[in-house]
């Protein structure tokens, strides 16, 4: 039968079409699923409730059209399960029948169990469904994340991307190609094979006549490798030695060029330095800590649907600058009972809305601590609450903690607020607090960050070198170089990226010291705030002659080790000796103090310490190491890699003309000791053997030890 359409009606001849009729033409050339990918449909959610949002976009299903316009669209998640995980999905669907004719978005909500599954789509002569995601609903969880929504627009076997059904029949095109393809390839094959029989003789000459050159302009022989004003050889590291150099400059070492990286030791204002990056907005810590009375939390179990809860409420004066909470901590007096958790909930009550907290086990009589890391908005109200957790206990059970309060108004403008069901209704005491202490990131406008650089012995100041990400129009970076007594000696206005500043034409003499000031600004609080990445300053040092250090011995550990030792070491030649550890106690307990024992008695041996970045840490000789031994102590820290630097000096009596100089053989690290031979019975090349050992334990795996020295 012949069936034809769509055409206009006239009064004779009236022509109607059904939709599916029209549907019908579509369904040839065009597929069903999404238009275009990327954020066409896609399915996100805030974090903070059940509510997920379909971002605009459209969708051909059947031939019909589906479109969200304008914004997105809200459609709601049913609450979870209070023990079992369960999977919805979330799918567009198409219902042709008669009392439905609709095109519209539906979650399909998925059985709980302990290995959920997912509902099948539907899909028959009047219901067709796509699925946009499917959502882990998680047990007795209140708000979902964007990690438990799976994508599933471009799955073809149930979504995928709406793409023509026409093509057309290209196989006489190709074979014509191959054709002309084969042709063409024997023709090249058999003009080369010509050129070659044909051409050999005079390839052949040319060759030679270019090789010849070569071996007279290009090449070097062997036997003129090494000389001087000729080709320089390599080493087995692939370096010119030294000697070949002539009066060539020799490489500077970090013995003679040294640099300061970073703002560890810094001093800042209205600003926050994490992960050694300094930015506006400055963390901050608020707390009322006068306990003078307590309150109580009483708990039943979960089943009698009945808790009591505390909490402390921050009005909007308090939190007008506050964008983040970064932990709070209360005081508990007395534990009663068994309560498994303590819930810390917060609420905007602003915003009328809950925002993530936190559960922490094991309640007992101490300070209890909730890490929240939680943006909030500033000026809200909000409210951190405190609940306790008793589950699994029988219906009568009661627990309870008391938490240590204040009175008498505590910290302006909060207050502590109670609940006796579960928040529904709250009470309000503003003549009290709890004891608490809170770390909080404060916006700000303006800051600063200023750091002091002092080498003791500069023979040329470098270069300041630093990165700022996030620079717009309406922030700033101001760089100021100043000197010990605040003076202003260069001011630049820092720029997108990479900024550099030459300190060379600043006299050293003059200025044995420097001070790094960076001035960050923003119009306002909604503005970015300029980022300071990689700062570094960089300077020319003085060593003792100039000298340059060498590599003696090198050792990483591969596994924990007691006792390293250094034997057969041929010294005769080292007029100084440089030893740096970067180790870690083993044990993760305790910090280590590093033993260090020579095959002389160390009775001739005096020393000099300073350290940097450690202001309680000591060096000890003889009374608490043994006449035998240095010690050095704390030098091997239970949770990190630290390092520390020896040197030791053969310096005849009397040493103190010298000391200044080797003072100043150092490097940023943690503990810095120079060990100088003042009664001259002993050399540095009379030392075969150093030794080195935590004072317990073990040397932690990956542990290194370096022994340098100048000639």
């Amino acid at each position: 039968m012949e069936k034809y359409s769509f055409f206009d009606s006239t009064v004779e001849d009236e022509r109607a079409y059904s939709a599916d009729e029209f549907a019908e033409y579509f369904r040839q050339v065009l597929s069903t699923g999404i238009l275009n990918g990327g954020n066409n449909l896609q399915v996100i959610c805030s974090g903070t409730n059940m509510i997920l949002q379909i971002k605009e976009g459209y969708a051909w299903m059947e031939g019909y059209l589906y479109k969200i316009e304008s914004e997105p669209l809200n459609i709601q998640v049913d609450t979870a399960d209070p023990t079992l995980d369960r999977i919805d999905r979330v799918v567009v669907r198409l219902d042709k029948r008669l009392e439905h004719r609709y095109i519209k978005a539906f979650v399909l909500k998925g059985v709980p169990g302990q290995n959920p599954s997912v509902k099948s789509l539907t899909r028959d002569e009047n219901i067709f469904e796509i699925s946009l995601a499917q959502i882990r609903v998680i047990a007795g969880k209140s708000f979902i994340e964007q990690s438990q929504i799976s994508d599933e627009r471009l799955n073809k076997s149930v979504c995928g991307l709406a793409s023509s059904l026409i093509s057309a029949d290209t196989t006489d095109i190709f074979n014509q190609f191959q054709s002309w393809y084969n042709t063409k390839t024997a023709n090249y094959d058999s003009d080369w094979k010509n050129w070659w029989i044909n051409n050999p003789i005079e390839f052949k000459k040319a060759w030679d006549t270019w090789f010849s050159e070569q071996r007279t302009n290009g090449f070097v022989l062997a036997i003129e490798k090494g000389r001087l004003n000729g080709i320089p050889t390599l080493d087995q590291n692939g370096n010119v030695p030294l000697s070949q150099l002539g009066n060539a400059q020799k490489p500077e070492d970090y013995a003679r060029y040294e640099s300061d990286y970073g703002f560890f030791g810094a001093d800042y204002t209205g600003c926050t330095i994490e992960n050694d990056i300094a930015s506006l907005d400055e963390v901050k810590i608020y707390s009322e800590l006068k306990s003078t009375k307590t309150t109580e939390i009483t708990c039943q179990s979960q089943e009698a649907n009945s808790q009591s809860g505390v909490g402390q409420k921050f009005d909007s004066e308090f939190t007008k600058n506050i964008t983040h909470i970064k932990w709070i901590e209360f005081k508990i007096d007395q534990v009663t009972g068994s309560p498994e958790s303590l819930s810390f909930s917060v609420y905007d009550k602003t915003a009328m809305k809950r925002l993530p907290g936190i559960i922490i086990p094991d309640v007992e009589k101490r300070f209890i601590r909730a890490d929240l890391n939680l943006d909030i908005d500033r000026g809200h109200e909000i409210e951190i609450r405190l609940n306790l957790s008793n589950f699994g206990s029988s219906v009568n059970a009661t627990s309870a903690i008391k938490l240590a309060t204040c009175g008498f108004g505590g910290v302006r403008n909060s207050s502590l607020v109670k609940t006796t069901n579960a928040w529904t209704t709250e009470t309000e005491s503003s003549w009290d607090d709890l004891v608490f202490r809170m770390g909080v990131v404060e916006a700000s406008k303006s800051g600063e960050v200023q750091k002091n650089i002092d080498p003791k012995l500069v023979s040329k100041w470098g270069n300041l070198k630093y990165e700022v990400k996030d620079l717009e129009s309406n922030n700033a970076v101001i760089t100021k170089i100043l000197s010990n007594t605040d003076v202003v000696i260069k001011s630049e206005t820092a720029k997108l990226g990479t900024n550099m500043i030459n300190l060379s034409d600043i006299d050293p003499k003059s200025h044995k010291e420097l001070k790094i000031k960076y001035e960050i600004s923003r119009s306002t609080l909604e503005d970015k705030t300029p980022r300071i990445i990689d700062s570094s300053i960089t300077w020319k040092g003085l060593s003792v002659d100039n000298d340059i250090y060498k590599l003696i011995a090198k050792v990483t550990l591969e596994q924990t080790t007691a006792r390293i030792d250094f034997e057969n070491l041929d010294l005769e030649k080292y007029k100084y000796i440089r030893i740096i550890v970067s180790a870690q106690s083993a044990d993760k307990t305790f910090d280590r103090d590093l033993y260090i024992k020579y095959s002389q008695i160390l009775s001739n041996y005096k020393y000099v310490n300073y350290f940097i970045n450690s202001s309680s840490s000591s060096f000890a000789f003889a009374n608490s190491a043994g006449s035998d031994k240095f010690l050095i102590k704390g030098a091997i820290p239970k949770d990190t890699m630290s390092y520390c630097v020896i040197d030791i000096a053969n310096i005849k009596s009397p040493y103190e003309s010298n000391l200044e100089v080797l003072t100043n053989w150092k490097c940023v690290c943690k503990k810095n000791a120079t060990i100088i031979n003042g009664g001259g019975s002993c050399t540095v090349s009379e030392i075969s053997k150093i030794s080195m050992a935590p004072s317990q334990g073990y040397f932690e795996t990956g542990s290194s030890f370096i022994i340098l020295g100048v000639l």
